[in-house]
């Protein structure tokens, strides 16, 4: 519903729809800055949704999925979000089959030791491989060049980041210069858009250190809730490419370990402090 009203908003002009080309392909940011952060809003909108569902997920929110998919496709030209979704689609439905199956047998799906560890691993493994990749990168590399050219230039602007700036124990300024707010195309333009160079390099090694231990913590407190596990991997996965890992307003999944889910504690709290 909000990513129809926002598509019937951006083209009846109620609100700014920022239209972007990448060759004779529009791309429309539908009232946010850059059509990225519009799909990505999506997706973790979405994701959030699902993780709520759960395996009460319908067949139609699974189709309306699969819209948002080809709205972005057509609309917006978000290569990773597109990706992405398609990935979340596919692990709902692996899902929604296998609860259904093991509700046949009287009891819950749970998800098999190697697909826990894969989980765990793969913050680690996503981070390692983007922040070394962009440390020594190298054009003159075949695979390295066919890599950056893939992943939209992200290789050599993050290289370009670790030659300009050393990792910092607390982190540093970094000015950048994106695309995003203005149609006018930007001369000097200079953005880390991988999550995890972004916040290794702009908040520091210890902020690092602290994400990616909230992410553990978040998967281990969770290793037998199969939405939690998909949702964090797909958050993972989404930031090898984008920077909205530790934007609140995006990523709310940080926030989890902070969080008091025991309802029936807060309400006897609440009625002690009300006698």
């Amino acid at each position: 519903m909000l990513e129809t009203g926002l598509l019937i908003a951006g083209y009846t002009g109620v609100i700014t729809n920022l239209v972007y080309h990448r060759g004779d392909q529009v791309r429309m940011s539908f009232g946010f800055i850059y059509p990225t952060d519009f799909a990505a809003g999506i997706v973790f909108m979405i994701t959030a949704w699902i993780v709520l569902r759960q395996a009460r997920c319908t067949w139609i929110e699974i189709g309306m999925m699969i819209i948002s998919v080809v709205l972005f496709e057509k609309y917006c030209d978000v290569r990773n979000s597109e990706i992405v979704m398609i990935i979340l689609i596919i692990c709902v439905v692996y899902l929604k089959i296998r609860n259904k199956l093991a509700a046949k047998k009287g009891k819950g799906y749970i998800p098999s030791l190697l697909l826990k560890i894969l989980c765990l691993v793969a913050p680690y493994g996503l981070a390692g491989f983007m922040i070394l990749v962009s440390r020594f990168y190298r054009p003159d590399i075949e695979w390295m060049a066919k890599l950056n050219t893939l992943f939209s230039t992200r290789l050599s602007l993050g290289k370009e980041v670790f030659d300009r700036y050393d990792v910092q124990i607390w982190g540093q300024d970094i000015p950048m210069r994106g695309n995003g707010g203005s149609t006018e195309v930007v001369a000097d333009y200079f953005f880390i858009d991988s999550s995890y160079v972004n916040i290794l390099m702009r908040l520091g090694l210890v902020v690092f250190i602290l994400v990616m231990l909230i992410i553990s913590i978040i998967m281990i407190k969770n290793l037998n809730l199969p939405y939690m596990l998909m949702a964090m991997a797909i958050v993972c996965i989404h930031s090898v490419m984008e920077h909205h890992m530790f934007e609140a307003y995006y990523d709310v999944f940080l926030m989890l370990p902070f969080a008091n889910f025991d309802v029936k504690d807060i309400g006897k709290r609440q009625r002690k402090c009300g006698n």
